[in-house]
């Protein structure tokens, strides 16, 4: 649903649902009622209901939704990153960053959780472009090697850990999964917790969120905005539990 319409003013038609939802609310509140009233008279010129105010109420609510998934994520102790890629309607390649946590029960109860972080606007797909945006967004969770995020750190030593990594990474690929299934089957049989693992297509609805946010009519936005809506809308069940005020 598109908040903005073709005019920015009040009492006009065609001025978007956000303004039709704030004259509908000045019908039954009065605080609103008179505000509007002010702005209709000619009394106040700074109404606070454009644009720029949208968007930052839209980037301030989800900079608060944020920073509670990252907040989670910082207590648990075990974590996984799943990046993909797909493009808007603009044609432009948006990644998706996707955390899955195991949580301790110290935030929230005991369990696995996997959150929606943002989309970054990505020029090009490629494997080094991908994991340097991840190192950089990896920041948010203060979660990268201290070794690698120095300002003195030597261009070689980091090339060196990068490639000691993606050996692991090429190890676990071949057998690695498997062989940490069974041991978390094995931990969950001692622990008496039925090792099924639940499936939560954060990733899948992320991409159908960006497709139902910037549409054709709506294909120009800023990132800010756009991540704003889409945590908004992805990671609702935390959304909704949070105070504003």
């Amino acid at each position: 649903m598109a908040f903005r319409g073709s005019l920015d003013k009040l009492f006009e038609p065609k001025n978007g649902n956000f303004h039709g939802l704030v004259q509908l609310i000045a019908k039954f509140d009065s605080v609103m009622q008179d505000h509007l009233r002010r702005i209709k008279d000619e009394e106040i010129h700074d109404h606070y209901l454009g644009k720029r105010i949208q968007n930052e109420l839209i980037q301030l609510m989800g900079n608060k939704v944020q920073k509670t998934i990252t907040d989670r994520i910082k207590a648990s102790k075990n974590f996984a990153v799943i990046l993909d890629c797909t493009p808007d309607v603009s044609h432009k390649e948006q990644l998706s960053l996707t955390i899955r946590s195991v949580s301790d029960g110290s935030t929230v109860p005991v369990g696995i959780y996997e959150h929606f972080i943002e989309f970054t606007g990505v020029k090009e797909s490629t494997r080094k472009s991908l994991l340097d945006v991840l190192l950089d967004k990896l920041v948010t969770v203060n979660q990268v090697s201290k070794q690698l995020q120095g300002e003195t750190v030597e261009r070689s030593v980091a090339v060196r850990s990068m490639e000691r990594t993606l050996g692991r990474l090429q190890n676990y690929r071949t057998d690695g999964f498997d062989s940490a299934l069974a041991d978390a089957k094995e931990m969950a049989n001692d622990m008496d917790i039925e090792p099924v693992f639940k499936k939560n297509r954060i990733r899948e609805r992320s991409f159908c969120k960006l497709k139902l946010i910037k549409t054709y009519l709506r294909s120009t936005m800023t990132q800010d905005r756009l991540n704003g809506l889409a945590i908004h809308s992805i990671e609702n069940e935390v959304s909704s539990q949070l105070d504003y005020n």
